[in-house]
């Protein structure tokens, strides 16, 4: 899980490029049908150049997404990011 602390309330600003996830095919080693993965889930993020995107990590296929209400906007806010 990631953990984020922020300065006086300020949200954290992400480039969403840059977030990544090391370890997928092992966290789902094993795993039959889907898992779902929470990597974040507290106080609101600044994600920007944010669109869900996908990746394969030896046999399987993840997307990492969040929980944003406006996906198609260049900067988004999050409390939320699951793969």
């Amino acid at each position: 899980m990631l953990h984020v602390r922020g300065a006086g309330g300020t949200p954290q600003t992400f480039e969403w490029s840059k977030v990544s996830v090391t370890g997928a095919s092992d966290w789902m080693s094993g795993a039959t049908g889907s898992k779902y993965v929470t990597l974040y889930n507290g106080a609101a993020l600044t994600l920007n150049h944010y669109a869900v995107r996908g990746t394969t990590s030896g046999d399987f296929e993840y997307g990492i997404r969040s929980n944003t209400t406006t996906p198609s906007a260049a900067s988004v806010s999050a409390t939320e990011l699951s793969l």
